[in-house]
């Protein structure tokens, strides 16, 4: 579906609707209500429905009528039975409306309507004889096919001369196939007569006495009237007409007004549709002695009396343009003079405000499509200063055209990278690739003692980095509330002749001289103080390197020197 607001158009599956609703480019059909004649709504002039009891399309006026919809080739529709003598009522294959509509013989012979009835009862109607057709008579039953066209069969007659070729007939027909031509009842053949204009001219002239009756169907004929010759009383019907005070034509600019008889003359480039008697540009102007009572209101088929599902107002005060759903006629969303939109409150401050208060709406902003974006231009510097986007795997944050974070598949923060080591043993959750900057930069406004980065897991706080006027505190949880089992330790000196500190430098850095542990080798002596396992890799078959917290070794030392101690104290006493 297209809206083309610039031209108030909407189009079906056609992206340049040329009219206000464009359907050309589809090929099944518009789907209009169904019903039987008990579900017929209260009628109003231009309303159109199909009649399931009636088996036909039907609309309002002053009242419901058929208009038309058979859709066949022919203009009749035929019934034939054999009479048995004791049957006088048969079903018809079509719904009918009147005997008029009716051509009925028996053994070829034409029957006056007074020799039948007929009543329409659960979508089929049943014409009755007068009396039953003897037996082996055969029945023949034409019916008008529902088709647009008179509402009646048009009957000419004449009693022949014996000389007179001719009948002139009160319409004229299309051609001879509208025609049923009787003398004294019995049907006469097309190839017996023909038809130019209304002159029905015969072969052989009728015998001196004889009924010629002309049946013709009547036609929709549609002409140009002389100039005010059609008045509202013979297009009106009940409170619904046409007059230059409703409805004007302007066939010269082919303009319509609605309540208004000068629609060209509010503009210089004059609307084709004017309702009420406001002015302003091309398009469709509706208007109203009340302020913000001028609106256009969307109802479906379930609603009753005045009620409606959403309607779009405008406010004059404010100049702003209304949207609301529901009959309540409350306002969901405003666009205001000033170019802000307001999603849940009818005063927004920003360019777009969205209020979300009551407790059943889920709140934010969804953009749903293949590639959603959402930018917002520095207007001042003519550029795009930030752009969310997602490009099918990863959700982009960018500033103008250059990539800045981004948060992948796997869950992580990204910024300046686009891939993580994220697999199936773990890996990165956040990302930083700052080339000489800080990847991280902590900051406070105050010289105080501020924690900076906070450590926690189900079990609670396990540990922070704080930072004060001159240096950072890397603090682990120690509290003697949180510990058992505590004992004093004993052989530090024997576990720290186990340690096997080295000089080495890193692959990765190999002009770098340092000091320091392998894990594994620490790992038998201080355990907490390494982490993973020696020549382990991951599911992918990629080394899973071990790491070292040096400063778990800190309480060794601390016992060993504590031993060194007492062992020199006790040979200064010797």
């Amino acid at each position: 579906m297209k809206v083309d607001s610039t031209n108030n158009r909407v189009g079906v599956l056609n992206a340049s609707p040329a009219v206000s609703l464009d359907a050309g480019s589809a090929t099944d059909a518009f789907h209009v209500p169904v019903g039987t004649t008990a579900q017929r709504p209260s009628g109003a002039a231009g309303h159109f429905r199909y009649n399931t009891t009636l088996e036909q399309f039907e609309g309002y006026t002053d009242d419901w009528g058929q208009i038309g919809g058979g859709g066949g080739a022919n203009a009749f529709a035929t019934d034939s039975y054999t009479g048995n003598g004791s049957t006088t009522a048969y079903a018809l294959s079509q719904v009918v409306v009147s005997e008029d509509n009716l051509l009925v013989f028996i053994e070829g012979v034409f029957q006056q309507q007074d020799a039948y009835s007929i009543a329409t009862a659960g979508g089929t109607t049943t014409l009755t004889f007068s009396a039953a057709p003897a037996n082996g008579n055969d029945i023949l039953i034409y019916s008008v096919v529902s088709a647009i066209s008179g509402t009646n069969l048009n009957s000419d007659t004449m009693t022949g001369d014996g000389s007179d070729t001719t009948l002139t007939l009160s319409l004229a027909p299309v051609n001879e196939n509208n025609t049923q031509v009787y003398i004294d009842g019995v049907y006469q053949n097309k190839d017996t007569y023909s038809i130019s204009g209304t002159t029905l001219t015969f072969s052989a002239a009728p015998p001196n006495g004889s009924a010629v009756e002309v049946m013709t169907m009547n036609q929709l004929d549609i002409n140009t009237p002389t100039d005010g010759s059609v008045t509202p009383a013979k297009i009106a019907s009940g409170d619904f007409y046409f007059d230059t005070n409703t409805l004007y034509i302007d066939a010269t600019n082919n303009l319509v007004g609605i309540g208004n008889s000068s629609p060209s003359s509010y503009s210089s480039s004059a609307r084709q549709l004017v309702v009420g008697s406001g002015s302003g540009s091309n398009g469709i102007t509706i208007t109203s002695a009340t302020n913000g009572s001028s609106a256009i209101f969307f109802a479906d088929g379930t609603s009753s009396g005045q009620q409606y599902d959403c309607f779009i107002s405008a406010n004059h005060t404010d100049s702003a343009l209304l949207f609301g759903t529901g009959s309540t006629g409350a306002t969901d969303m405003t666009i205001t003079s000033a170019g802000r939109v307001g999603i849940g409150t009818s005063a927004p401050s920003k360019p777009l405000q969205i209020t979300d208060a009551t407790a059943d709406r889920t709140g934010g902003v969804k953009i749903s499509s293949y590639l959603p974006t959402l930018e917002m231009d520095d207007i001042s510097g003519g550029g795009t200063s930030f752009i969310l986007q997602q490009d099918g795997t990863s959700t982009l944050f960018k500033h103008d055209a250059n990539e800045r974070m981004r948060i992948d598949s796997n869950g992580c923060l990204l910024r300046n990278t686009t891939s993580s080591t994220v697999n199936s043993s773990g890996g990165e959750i956040i990302v930083l690739n700052d080339g000489n900057r800080a990847a991280i930069n902590v900051a406070t406004d105050s010289t105080s003692s501020r924690t900076g980065i906070v450590f926690t897991n189900p079990n609670g706080t396990v540990g922070s980095i704080s930072m004060s006027g001159s240096g950072i505190s890397i603090v682990q949880s120690s509290d003697y509330r949180l510990k058992e089992n505590v004992v004093a330790m004993s052989g530090a000196t024997d576990r720290l002749k186990q340690l096997k500190p080295s000089r080495f430098n890193f692959i990765a850095d190999a002009d770098t001289t340092v000091d320091g542990f392998l894990a594994h080798e620490v790992q038998d002596v201080v355990p907490e103080a390494i982490t993973g396992t020696k020549d382990a890799v991951d599911a992918d078959g990629n080394p899973d390197y071990q790491g070292i917290d040096q400063s778990k070794l800190v309480p060794l030392l601390v016992a060993t020197i504590q031993e060194l101690e007492a062992r020199l104290t006790a040979l200064e006493n010797n």
